[in-house]
């Protein structure tokens, strides 16, 4: 798998200017897999994905509408909305109606997207227009993600690949006889000492990228914007 938010260069330049390529050891494609590993990671503990992902109408995301007036997407920030329809025949009628809803302010439209929580607000104007509550009644199609890796996923993504590459380097060392190592530029005389030193700081580092990262979490349960207006 291809990392999405960073590369094997940058775990490079974060290593002081180590060589990594696709015969080096570790080697370009397994700095790679844990790049995707770290992000895999990241986006566990965010409940997020970063890079640009759509959700298709030939594969929808369904929601169980309340009532309330609001539809919550599973995944934010959200770039656009392709298609949101609502089954207006319910549960047990003998065929399925879907009727496409339509984006906008005005009386022609009928919800308006909040992008940054990944929420829509309707406001139908016509019975027509408006979804009634049900399960499963409401699905939608659209693209949600960054065109650009935020700095911190990024940082937070690159720390993780670059421990996991001096923890490598340490245990080669040790399964050959101990001794200098070299990792980039500097040559390495104790390499129990640099590796304890090295990963209590980038450990300090990942742990305060991943408590910025949580911070940034969606909070919609009480925003005004939802339910005012």
């Amino acid at each position: 798998m291809t990392a999405r938010y960073a590369t094997y260069t940058d775990v490079a330049a974060e290593l002081g200017g180590v060589t990594i390529t696709a015969s080096s050891t570790p080697s370009s494609s397994v700095v790679d897999g844990w790049l995707s590993d770290a992000e895999a990671e990241v986006e566990l503990l965010s409940g997020q994905v970063y890079a640009t992902t759509a959700i298709s109408s030939s594969d929808w995301e369904y929601h169980s509408y309340d009532g309330s007036g609001v539809i919550r997407l599973n995944k934010w920030p959200v770039q656009s909305v392709q298609l949101i329809q609502y089954e207006e025949n319910g549960i047990g009628a003998s065929t399925e109606s879907w009727e496409t809803m339509t984006e906008g302010y005005t009386g022609s439209g009928s919800f308006v997207l909040y992008k940054d929580v990944g929420a829509l607000k309707l406001h139908g104007n016509t019975v027509s227009q408006m979804p009634g509550a049900g399960h499963q009644n409401v699905r939608v199609a659209y693209t949600y993600g960054y065109t650009s890796v935020p700095r911190t996923v990024k940082q937070l993504t690159v720390k993780m690949a670059a421990r996991r590459y001096i923890q490598s380097v340490a245990n080669e060392s040790s399964t050959t006889g101990g001794g200098a190592i070299s990792v980039g530029a500097i040559s390495i005389s104790d390499p129990t000492n640099y590796v304890t030193t090295y990963l209590s700081s980038i450990n300090k580092d990942i742990a305060d990228l991943q408590s910025k990262l949580v911070g940034t979490l969606r909070v919609v349960n009480f925003d005004a914007r939802l339910y005012n207006g």
